[in-house]
């Protein structure tokens, strides 16, 4: 039989006490050791029912398992402060209980902690406690707290410590009830007044549960003046809190003075009702005594005495707060002959600038009369609105236009009003919060609204929601558009080479609503054209430019020009784009042809001009590098006027003894251009006739002496130009003539050369000139004589030719030949090196 002893906690040491747990039977331990101090196994000290362990041969105190000299092993029980087992708390607050163990444990004990019987009645902050070998002697604090209730009743709760192979530990816990019955009564105050012969009701309730039915007791002072219409009312802890009620019925008599009683309610709880009774025979003022009616509206009372008076009473009107309610009847007149006619007294709300409902009393008086009170309830209908939103608001864009803003009302407490702008891209709101509270609701704050710059041009439409509490109010802003809406070009002046392209970049200045067309054209496409159709923007791609491509217009002078290029749209003012044209030309002297021929003897005509238009005279020089090639002109001269005029250059070849063709370049040069060049042939018609190229020995002429030798003309047309002959030496004369044929002999003198000025003869070949003479196709005789020792080539090799030798000399050089050669002297022989020179 073990014993657990409780040890509870108090606040008063004096009034703890220990209070032994009834002992509890462990049925001995197997074996025969007891875990109490050294008896037998059983409670009376012998061994098991069946005689495991007796007191004498088993478990015995000298001789069994005890505690001390057996073999067994102490059980650790619960030890609890305060050790009475009993613990006492008031409603509402707590105490604590100290828990450990009696012994040492072999292991761990977790203790679980429970509260019984109801739940709710009392908690703990602890569930479990925890004992280990080492802090089983350390007590731990489990806190109790007590629940408050309804009722007056103490209560009474357990706490139950547990563990397995422990024997379970109770605490009985006692909860003190804190409350104190009460009478709750309506109307609360401690005055009633009710009219003789009327009747007035006062509610009676308990504040709390009675433990059990209670009756209170309901007595009238003097029921002559007020009776009440019960003189008990039960409550029960089910109904306490339902209001019951007493009617008070004031008693008429036949006077006219006032009364007055109590009504006293007993029981749980005491309450005295003072009963004031107003007297309805004596000359009273009869109005009502209670009112209610909204702050701004108006409300009649109706008003009248109680009993006839002698003389006219004239009762006045008093109210107590003018600012809430306004007395619009100050006063009213009452006759022996209406005295008992109601007349009514007006009475108006004053509105306010707040939203609280108010009370003000209106007081009756009169001369020798009771002053009656009525008690006015003003309901206040206002709202604390917002003043000054406006409906619609036009604002530039770029600008800011003010909104100021109030309530209409004080409020109880601060309110906040929020402003949010549909878009605020392009409406921002400063402040955007404002903050009324009841010093400051009538005054008006200014709330900047900015409209914001965009990229369109249209006017717009934005909203401002504007909050207070679940209120929105919107106001429709017009934004309009400072923008107009242009063509940005830049740059406005560009360059372009002739022959080249350059690029203008358009965009628009702002967004358009719609698609633009854009178009360009040169103003003068001589100087300028202009590439690129229409280019097309769109709200999209507006700000984004797009490049027109002009070009420049080759021309056929070398000045720079300038030319205007108009950009357009369709409503849009024009933009003029200055195009400077830089000339890519280089001024060139022109040539009608690249090569000619030109004909012995004739000419040939070679048109010049320049490239380009100079823009001032311009000088062409021209020369030749062969001399055979004869110019007409040397120069020409052109000017801005005739610059692409050909004049004609006139090239020559003059007849010459030369047989050989030849070519000669024409140069056509002028300052600052490129020059021209001619390639011209000249074809030589100049033929030998006779024996130009013999060689071999050298003969001799005889002074004076005369030879002649045939020649064959094939063609028409020749003409004789001139003679040559070949010589082996450098000196001598030879003067030529030219004869007829006759007989195969010379005949007729055709053509001689030049008198005064004979042949000089030089080493090889020497030639001269004489005038032209036409020398139809047919046979001739080339005539020379020679002086001073003139000797020619003849030819050893070649074969014999005809050979006529005059039979008479001409001495002299100079001598004209004669007409007919004469007689003569025909034989072959060797040619000799002399020749007719003819042109055809």
């Amino acid at each position: 039989m073990n014993r657990l002893w409780v040890v509870v906690a108090c606040a008063v040491v004096s009034a703890c006490q220990c209070v032994p747990v009834p002992p509890v039977d462990d049925g001995g331990v197997a074996g025969g050791g007891s875990a109490a101090t050294g008896g037998g196994a059983s409670a009376t000290g012998g061994g098991s029912a069946t005689g495991g362990g007796s007191a004498t041969g088993g478990g015995s105190t000298t001789g069994g398992g005890s505690a001390t000299g057996g073999g067994g092993v102490s059980m650790p029980e619960f030890s609890i402060e305060p050790n009475s087992g009993a613990l006492n708390v008031t409603e509402g607050q707590t105490a604590q209980v100290q828990v450990k163990l009696t012994a040492q444990p072999s292991a761990t004990v977790t203790a679980t902690v429970a509260t019984g019987p109801l739940m709710g009645v009392i908690s703990v902050d602890a569930t479990t406690l925890t004992f280990t070998p080492s802090n089983w002697d350390v007590a731990q604090l489990v806190t109790v707290s007590a629940a408050n209730d309804d009722d007056l009743a103490p209560g009474s709760a357990t706490v139950t410590l547990s563990a397995p192979n422990l024997v379970d530990a109770v605490v009985t816990v006692t909860i003190a009830d804190d409350d104190t019955q009460a009478l709750v009564l309506s109307p609360p105050g401690a005055n009633l007044q009710v009219n003789e012969g009327a009747t007035a009701t006062i509610n009676v309730s308990l504040a709390f549960a009675p433990a059990t039915s209670t009756t209170l007791t309901i007595v009238s002072a003097d029921p002559n003046v007020a009776s009440v219409s019960t003189a008990a009312l039960v409550f029960t802890p089910a109904d306490y809190a339902t209001p019951q009620p007493v009617v008070v019925t004031a008693a008429s008599d036949a006077d006219t003075a006032n009364g007055t009683t109590s009504v006293n309610v007993t029981g749980v709880a005491s309450r005295t009702i003072t009963i004031d009774v107003v007297d309805d025979d004596a000359l009273n003022i009869d109005m009502t005594t209670t009112l209610t009616m909204t702050e701004s509206g108006g409300a009649f009372v109706p008003v009248r005495l109680t009993a006839q008076p002698a003389s006219s009473v004239t009762i006045a009107f008093v109210s107590s707060d003018e600012t809430s309610l306004f007395v619009d009847t100050p006063m009213l007149t009452f006759t022996t002959g209406n005295w008992n006619v109601a007349q009514n007294l007006f009475l108006s709300g004053v509105a306010d600038d707040d939203v609280v409902s108010e009370n003000a009393t209106v007081t009756a008086s009169a001369t020798g009369l009771m002053p009656r009170m009525v008690q006015v309830a003003l309901t206040d209908t206002d709202v604390a609105a917002l003043s000054g939103v406006p409906v619609a608001l036009n604002v530039n864009e770029g600008a800011s236009t003010p909104i100021a803003l109030r309530l209409t009302h004080r409020p109880t407490s601060p309110v906040t009003v929020t402003l949010v702008p549909a878009d605020a891209a392009r409406l921002q709101l400063v402040p955007s919060m404002l903050t009324f509270t009841t010093a400051n609701a009538l005054t008006p704050q200014n709330v900047a609204v900015n409209a914001l710059h965009d990229d369109d041009t249209g006017t717009e439409q934005l909203t401002i929601t504007t909050t207070l509490g679940s209120t929105n109010a919107d106001t429709v802003v017009n934004v309009i558009d400072d923008d107009t809406q242009a063509l940005v070009v830049m740059p406005t002046t560009v360059t372009v080479a002739e022959e080249g392209t350059a690029n203008i970049p358009v965009r628009l200045a702002f967004r358009p609503f719609g698609n633009v067309l854009v178009s360009a054209n040169s103003l003068d496409s001589s100087k300028v054209v202009v590439n690129t159709g229409f280019l097309t923007f769109t709200s999209a791609n507006f700000s984004t430019p797009q490049n027109i491509q002009i070009a420049g217009t080759a021309d056929a002078n070398l000045t720079a020009e300038t030319a205007t290029v108009r950009i357009q749209a369709n409503g849009l003012p024009d933009v003029d784009v200055t195009a400077n044209v830089t000339d890519n030309d280089t001024q060139a002297v022109a040539t009608t042809v690249t090569t000619a021929t030109v004909n012995e003897g004739a000419t040939t005509s070679i048109g010049v001009s320049l490239a380009f238009q100079p823009s001032t005279s311009v000088t062409v020089s021209v020369s030749s590098n062969n001399p055979r090639a004869s110019l007409m002109n040397s120069s020409f001269s052109f000017t801005s006027a005739n610059w692409n005029v050909p004049q004609s250059l006139v090239v020559s070849f003059p007849i010459d003894l030369s047989r050989v063709s030849g070519t000669s370049t024409l140069l056509l040069s002028a300052p600052g251009a490129t020059s021209a060049s001619v390639g011209v042939t000249l074809v030589d018609r100049t033929s030998a006739f006779g024996f130009p190229s013999v060689s071999g020995s050298s003969a001799l002429l005889g002074n004076g002496a005369v030879f002649a030798f045939p020649i064959t003309l094939t063609t028409s047309g020749e003409q004789l130009i001139g003679y040559g002959a070949v010589s082996s030496g450098s000196t001598g004369q030879l003067q030529f003539a030219l004869y007829s044929d006759s007989a195969n002999a010379p005949a007729n003198l055709i053509a001689g050369s030049a008198l005064g000025s004979p042949m000089a003869l030089a080493m090889g070949t020497s030639e001269t000139g004489v005038s032209n003479t036409a020398v139809p196709a047919g046979t001739y005789w080339l005539v020379f004589r020679g002086a001073l020792n003139a000797n020619l080539v003849s030819s050893t090799t070649a074969p014999t030719v005809r050979r006529c030798v005059r039979n008479t000399s001409i001495t002299d050089i100079n001598t004209p030949w004669p007409a007919t050669f004469g007689t003569s002297t025909c034989a072959n022989a060797a040619p000799l090196a002399a020749y007719a020179l003819t042109w055809r």
